[in-house]
C-alpha cells in the first residue's frame, strides 16, 4: 500500500462471524467475480475500548487476477477525496487481510437499492411499487453524486442499484468506484460495467463519457418507477435504445399520469443516443437532471418525515423477511 493511504491494521477489525472458511451468510454482505463484501466492526483505538463503527469490508479474492489489487488503489486513490460528502460512501482506509488489501467502508444499514427492490417482489403487485416521491428522492440524491463526480472529471462507469447503498432515514449514497476513471485515462474497447445499466457507446466498445452514467440513471431509475428490469436494455440494436418508452407500458400504471408523464419524460432524455454527438449522445448532464427531480419533489411530489419513517418501518420489516 503507498504511504498516502489510510492503514488500519488488521487487529482493528473484528469480524461477525467464525468459522473455519471465515465465511457465512450473517457476516457475507455481498459477493462476486471481484470478490467480497463482509460485515465487521472497527475499533480504531488499541484493544477493547473505544467506539465499535460498523463497517463493510471489501476484500478482493485470492485467486483474483493482478488487477484486483489496482482496483483496489484505483477505488482508494478516488474515495479518500469524497470526505464528507454525503451521497458518496466514505472511506475509513485500507487494511491488509489474507495477504491482499482491502477497503474498510462505512455500512449501509439496508444494504442496497437492489436489496429493497427484491424484499419488495414479496409484496402483492398493489404494494409492490415504491412510492414515487421516494423514488424521486433517491434519484435527487444519486445525481447530486454524479454531479460532483462529473465536475472532478470522474466518470463512475457501473451506476446501478446494487452500487447505491441505503441508510438509516432512507438516505442514500453511491459505492463501488473500483472501475471509476477520470474521463482523460478512458480509452475505447473498455466495455466495463453491468449489462442491463450500460450505456449502448459502452456496449459498442467506445469510450465511454459523463452521460453514459446519465444513461445508466436512467436505466435504474426504470427500475426503481417499474421494480422490474429496464426491457428496453436487453435490445440488440443500438439505434433501438433512443426511441420514446410506450406510454401504455405497465410500469407507468403505479402512479399518477401526470407524474408518470414527467418521469418518462426525464428517463426518455437519459435514454437519447445520438451516435454523432459522442461528447454527451444528446444526454443533459447531471445538474441538469438533478434539478429535474429536485423540481418534481419541490411541486408537491416530496414526502413528509412520517411518511418516511412508516415506510422504513416497512423496508426493515420485508428486509427482515428475506434474512
Amino acid at each position: 500500500m503507498s504511504n498516502d493511504l489510510i492503514e488500519i491494521p488488521g487487529a482493528c477489525l473484528h469480524f461477525t462471524h467464525v468459522d473455519g472458511e471465515g465465511d457465512s451468510a450473517a457476516g457475507l454482505l455481498g459477493a462476486g467475480s471481484f470478490g467480497k463484501v463482509e460485515c465487521a466492526t472497527l475499533r480504531l483505538q488499541s484493544g477493547s475500548e473505544g467506539p465499535a463503527v460498523p463497517v463493510a469490508v471489501k476484500v478482493p479474492h485470492l485467486c483474483a487476477e493482478v488487477c484486483a489489487d489496482e482496483q483496489i488503489a484505483n477505488e482508494l486513490s478516488l474515495i479518500k477525496h469524497f470526505k464528507g460528502l454525503p451521497y458518496l460512501v466514505q472511506c475509513y482506509g485500507c487494511a491488509l487481510l489474507e495477504g491482499r488489501p482491502a477497503l474498510v467502508l462505512e455500512r449501509a444499514q439496508y444494504g442496497s437499492l437492489m436489496d429493497i427492490l427484491i424484499a419488495r417482489t414479496r409484496e402483492s403487485e398493489s404494494v409492490r411499487a415504491l412510492p414515487p416521491g421516494l423514488c424521486c428522492r433517491w434519484l435527487r440524491d444519486v445525481t447530486g453524486a454524479l454531479m460532483y463526480l462529473h465536475e472532478q472529471g470522474v466518470v463512475h462507469r457501473d451506476l446501478k442499484p446494487g452500487n447505491i447503498l441505503v441508510y438509516q432515514g432512507l438516505r442514500v449514497k453511491v459505492t463501488d468506484f473500483g472501475t471509476s476513471k477520470f474521463q482523460r485515462d478512458l480509452i475505447d474497447d473498455d466495455c466495463s460495467g453491468t449489462l442491463v445499466y450500460m450505456a449502448p457507446e459502452v456496449r459498442a466498445f467506445l469510450r465511454a463519457v459523463p452521460t453514459s452514467d446519465i444513461f445508466s440513471l436512467g436505466m435504474t431509475a426504470m427500475h426503481l418507477f417499474s421494480n422490474s428490469i429496464p426491457p428496453i436494455a436487453f435490445r440488440s440494436a443500438i439505434e433501438t435504445f433512443s426511441l420514446p418508452f410506450d406510454p401504455d407500458s405497465g410500469w407507468t400504471r403505479v402512479f399518477h399520469d401526470d407524474v408518470a408523464n414527467k418521469v418518462r419524460a426525464i428517463i426518455n432524455e437519459c435514454a437519447t443516443f445520438e451516435d454523432d454527438k459522442p461528447e454527451d449522445y444528446g444526454r443533459p448532464c447531471a445538474r441538469e437532471i438533478h434539478g429535474a427531480f429536485k423540481s418534481l419533489l419541490l411541486n408537491g411530489l416530496d414526502m413528509m418525515e412520517e411518511e418516511l419513517k412508516i415506510i422504513e418501518v416497512g423496508v426493515i420489516q420485508q428486509l427482515n423477511l428475506c434474512s
